[in-house]
């Protein structure tokens, strides 16, 4: 079964390959499981996917995203050598750079001949970034791979609140894109 444009109260309704997702906790003892991770990667739709989006386009869904991104409460941090982000000219300093790898939320760059020959890494590293929310549960890569890579993380086993979780910020990320036209 395929399901979109869900809310976040119909979690306990969603079935995946014939099964409901489970209510309670995957490991409520917290004995096995250390964390739950769900991704979500979108691209916004009246842009192209990032292999064939211009320079002005690629900036513009960088906007959007990081518009919306903030209101979710967080901090961006455009890539090293990113004009693209007014609050940040020249991109994130060293020091953010190496704290986001050391918490794994640093892409890498693309050095791939395949995503490279491909048209990924076309004015690297401009208008590409992280968002890390404020939370410590939500984090998203912009303009690396698709326009947006969304990452939910919750410590513990509990896989009903990371997708309830998933599932009420690309709600709200939505919501907050279209009414900013």
């Amino acid at each position: 079964d395929y399901t979109h444009d869900m809310d976040a109260s119909q979690v306990g309704k969603v079935r995946r390959g014939g099964r409901m997702v489970p209510a309670e906790p995957l490991d409520p003892e917290g004995q096995y499981v250390r964390y739950i991770e769900i991704r979500a990667r979108r691209n916004l739709a009246d842009f192209p996917f990032p292999p064939a989006i211009s320079w002005e386009q690629r900036r513009e869904v960088e906007r959007k995203l990081v518009v919306s991104l903030l209101k979710l409460g967080g901090t961006y941090y455009p890539m090293m050598g990113s004009s693209s982000y007014e609050p940040m000219p020249g991109g994130m300093s060293t020091a953010d750079m190496g704290a986001l790898d050391a918490e794994e939320l640093l892409p890498k760059d693309p050095d791939a001949r395949l995503l490279v020959s491909a048209g990924f890494a076309r004015e690297w590293p401009d208008a590409r970034g992280v968002f890390k929310g404020d939370d410590g549960v939500v984090s998203a890569w912009v303009n690396y791979d698709d326009h947006l890579n969304l990452c939910v993380c919750h410590g513990g086993g509990d896989f009903g609140a990371t997708l309830e979780q998933m599932v009420s910020t690309l709600n709200e990320m939505e919501e907050s894109i279209q009414s900013s036209g």
